[in-house]
C-alpha cells in the first residue's frame, strides 16, 4: 500500500494495481462469501490465491520505480515505522473499545447500558464464531441502550432471528447494568479542544503552502506528506514534538 502510494497512485487496492501492472482483472464475486466453509469453492481458492499470487512481482516493479524516483529511502523509513509501532506494548483501551459509533452523545446511564450490551455481543460472537454485527449490529445496539436507559420499552426492537437464549441472556445483562450505582456510570469522553493564535495559524498555511507545492511536483497525495492535523500541531509554539513524529525525508519537504 506504501509502496503504490509513493509511486504516486491514487488507488492502492490490490485488484486496482494487478490491473494497472499486469492487465487482469481480479474475479471479486467470492469476496462475501461464507469462508467459514470446507471445502472450499474452486472459485474462493483461486480467489484466495490471486491475495498473493502477484505480491512478488508487484514488489520488483514498484521497488524498481521507487529507486528510479528517488523514494526507495522513504519506502524504507515507512515501513520502519510501521514496524516500530506494531512493536509498541498495546494501550488499554478497556474503556474505549466498546464505544461504538452513535455512543459520542449518549448519557452516561445510556453509556452504563450500551457498555453491557457490547460485552454480552462480544462474548455471544465468540461462542458462535462469527462477527459481533451477525448477533447485533452497532445501530440497534444503540438504540436499545437508550430505550432500556430510560425506562422504555426496547423488545420490539430486537431483530425476528434472535434466539429466545439471546433475547434472555440480552435481557438480564441490560437489567444488571441499570441497578449500576450513578457514581459508577462510564464517563463521557470529552474531546480535547485546543485554540490556535493567529501567528500560529499562520505559521501552519505556510507549512500547508510548502506541503501542497512539493505534493503537485512530485505528483502525490499532499497528506503523505503531513497529514491536516499534522500542519497544525506543527504551527504551534511548541512544535518540537510534532517535528520529531515526521520522518526524515517529510521534514525535508517540508524544510524543517
Amino acid at each position: 500500500m506504501w509502496a503504490a502510494r509513493m509511486v504516486g497512485h491514487e488507488r492502492f487496492g490490490l485488484e486496482f494495481l494487478v490491473k494497472h501492472y499486469f492487465n487482469v482483472q481480479l474475479e471479486k464475486g467470492p469476496q462475501t462469501a461464507n469462508w467459514g466453509i470446507r471445502p472450499l469453492t474452486p472459485a474462493m481458492a483461486q480467489y484466495a490465491l490471486n491475495d498473493v499470487f502477484y505480491l512478488h512481482q508487484l514488489t520488483h516493479l514498484m521497488r524498481e520505480e521507487l529507486t528510479k524516483l528517488g523514494r526507495l529511502e522513504w519506502l524504507h523509513e515507512i515501513s520502519q515505522k510501521v514496524i516500530d509501532q506494531a512493536c509498541l506494548p498495546e494501550k488499554d483501551t478497556s474503556d474505549r473499545e466498546w464505544r461504538i459509533k452513535g455512543s459520542q452523545k449518549m448519557s452516561r446511564r445510556e453509556l452504563a447500558v450500551l457498555k453491557a450490551i457490547y460485552y454480552w455481543r462480544e462474548n455471544e460472537a465468540v461462542q458462535a464464531n462469527r462477527p459481533p454485527f451477525f448477533v447485533l449490529n452497532h445501530d440497534l445496539s444503540v438504540a436499545i441502550a437508550i430505550s432500556a436507559a430510560n425506562n422504555e420499552k426496547w423488545g420490539s426492537l430486537l431483530p425476528r432471528r434472535l434466539s429466545q437464549r439471546r433475547r434472555h441472556g440480552l435481557e438480564k445483562a441490560i437489567n444488571k447494568s441499570l441497578t449500576i450505582k450513578a457514581q459508577d456510570y462510564p464517563n463521557r469522553i470529552k474531546t480535547e479542544r485546543f485554540r490556535t493564535t493567529d501567528e500560529e495559524k499562520r505559521r501552519a498555511d505556510r507549512l500547508k503552502s510548502i506541503r501542497d507545492d512539493a505534493a503537485e511536483t512530485l505528483n502525490l497525495d499532499p497528506s503523505i506528506i503531513a497529514s491536516k492535523a499534522t500542519l497544525t500541531r506543527l504551527g504551534l509554539n511548541d512544535a518540537e514534538k510534532a517535528t520529531s513524529e515526521l520522518m526524515q525525508w517529510q521534514r525535508q519537504i517540508l524544510k524543517l
